[in-house]
């Protein structure tokens, strides 16, 4: 993250085979080098505690698994156009 530019993030809750949330720590990362970055977070342990503390990392959607490919790809969609909204001249 800190040699290349991205626009979305999405990262699962926990990762490499533990039960914390390694996933926020992606996030928080993300949020420090790239502050415009926007975040997606999916997860199938949610609870309205851990949503939370996504959010407070800079998550701006956090998705509960199982999750259709064609419903991710329509949030990053919106989330693209929110970060790039047309300019009308």
């Amino acid at each position: 993250m800190q040699s290349q530019q991205y626009d979305i993030l999405v990262s699962d809750l926990r990762l490499a085979d533990s039960n914390g949330l390694q996933g926020l720590d992606v996030v928080d990362c993300a949020q420090r080098t790239q502050p415009s970055i926007r975040c997606i977070v999916l997860t199938a342990y949610g609870s309205l505690e851990v949503e939370s503390r996504a959010r407070r990392a800079g998550t701006d959607v956090f998705l509960h698994k199982p999750k259709p490919l064609a419903d991710l790809a329509s949030v990053i969609d919106r989330l693209l156009v929110e970060q790039n909204p047309p300019s009308f001249a």
